[in-house]
């Protein structure tokens, strides 16, 4: 998926239908109905697509990137062309970055 045009993130979200026939619904239609369920689907979906209009995604990609450095694993960042100069990584490593000073200077 190519996360730098925002159409593509937006056409990535699942359907509401494909979430509720999903065998991971089954239980949660059981307990709470299938109007509740998507009732909560919708919301959630609703919130996702808030955050894509805000342009948040950057900022949910740093903090999974940052989430993954403090658990001390390593991060791969797969991109076409020079990252640094051309790709959106740029922006996520700048947070990243931010991030850790924020952290250094509050300890």
């Amino acid at each position: 998926m190519k996360t730098d045009d925002p159409r593509s993130l937006f056409a990535a979200l699942p359907a509401v239908d494909r979430l509720l026939n999903d065998e991971a619904a089954g239980p949660l239609t059981s307990e709470f109905g299938r109007p509740a369920v998507t009732d909560a689907i919708r919301r959630t979906l609703s919130g996702l697509r808030d955050t894509l209009k805000q342009g948040a995604v950057v900022d949910v990609s740093a903090a999974a990137v940052s989430s993954y450095l403090d658990d001390g694993r390593d991060v791969a960042v797969l991109s076409e062309g020079d990252p640094l100069f051309y790709g959106s990584y740029m922006h996520v490593h700048v947070r990243e970055l931010l991030n850790s000073a924020a952290n250094l200077t509050a300890k």
